[in-house]
C-alpha cells in the first residue's frame, strides 16, 4: 500500500479560513467540535478532514456551500480518497472498550452524517462512504 502524505497543514490552513458566516451555517456543531476536528474552508466548500487509522490526515470531505444554489453535489471527497472505518480513534485510545463490544452492535450507515446520531461510547458507527469521524 503507498503511502498516504500527511495533509494536516492543509487542513490548519482551512481551519484558520473559516469564514464566520460559515461557523454560524454549522451552528448545530459545537465550537469545541469545529475547533478539534478542523473544519475549514477552502475557498468555495467546507472541509472536513478524514484522518486514516494511523491518525494522519488522509484526504477531504467537502461540503457545498450553503450559499451555492447550483446543483453540484451537497458533499463530494478529495481526489485520492477511499473508503475507511470510522471511529479508528476508538480502536487506538480505548482498545479494551471496544474489544468488548459485541459484533452485532455496530451500526452501517449509507452516509457519513447518518452515523453522528448512533455513536455511543463503546460502539462505533461506520460509514460506508468514508471516514467521517465525530465526537
Amino acid at each position: 500500500m503507498p503511502s498516504t502524505p500527511d495533509l494536516f497543514h492543509l487542513a490548519a490552513e482551512y481551519y484558520r479560513a473559516l469564514p464566520d458566516r460559515i461557523r454560524e451555517y454549522l451552528h448545530g456543531i459545537p465550537d469545541g467540535v469545529i475547533d478539534r476536528r478542523f473544519l475549514g474552508w477552502n475557498g468555495s466548500r467546507i472541509t472536513i478532514p478524514v484522518f486514516n487509522r494511523k491518525g494522519i490526515c488522509a484526504f477531504f470531505r467537502l461540503a457545498k456551500d450553503p450559499d451555492d444554489e447550483s446543483r453540484s453535489p451537497k458533499v463530494l471527497s478529495s481526489r485520492g480518497s477511499h473508503i475507511d472505518l470510522d471511529g479508528w480513534e476508538l480502536l487506538r485510545l480505548q482498545p479494551k472498550r471496544v474489544i468488548s463490544v459485541r459484533a452485532n452492535s455496530t451500526a452501517w450507515c449509507s452516509k457519513p452524517t447518518d452515523s453522528r446520531p448512533l455513536r455511543r461510547p463503546a460502539a462505533p458507527a461506520r460509514s460506508r462512504k468514508s471516514g467521517l469521524r465525530h465526537s
